[in-house]
């Protein structure tokens, strides 16, 4: 990842698990409502990110107007990241962008975060979630692909 905005948010989910791990094996309880507090971040953060990154790649043709619908498009359409969700908003952008994506970006990534959104999909509607902190540290990690995937083509930084 190069675009500034990514690499905050990564570190600050980075750090976040590894402050959470700190706690692994003190209760059950409490890893059980970090690693919820942590799918249900990290889901959050990717939507933004990626919605970063459309505005930003807007932000190219220095046209204001377009870089406003752009954001606005992706508030009201983006929701829950999961892989082909991100593939369909990037066909709004290009057929290709969408086709390279798909190229660039394996099965591991695209079950990692399709993994992180359902717990938090599960979490915010009250359903059960078995996800541990080793779970949600290792989905975390295998979902960086896609945003340098994303970065390269979109053409950002």
């Amino acid at each position: 990842m190069k675009t500034t905005y990514l690499l905050e948010w990564f570190k600050r989910l980075d750090d976040a698990v590894s402050r959470a791990k700190g706690f692994a094996g003190t209760s059950a309880e409490l890893e059980a409502f970090l690693s919820a507090h942590l799918v249900v971040l990290c889901a959050g953060a990717y939507e933004d990110c990626i919605e970063h990154l459309f505005v930003e790649r807007a932000s190219k043709t220095k046209d204001a107007e377009i870089q406003v619908y752009v954001q606005n498009t992706c508030h009201l359409l983006f929701r829950n990241p999961k892989f082909q969700n991100i593939v369909n908003a990037l066909k709004l952008f290009s057929d290709a962008y969408a086709t390279n994506l798909e190229a660039k970006v394996d099965t591991s990534a695209r079950e990692a975060i399709g993994s992180m959104v359902t717990n938090k999909l599960n979490v915010s509607h009250g359903k059960i979630s078995a996800v541990t902190l080793g779970d949600v540290e290792n989905y975390h990690n295998r979902t960086k692909p896609i945003f340098d995937a994303l970065e390269e083509i979109l053409g950002l930084p």
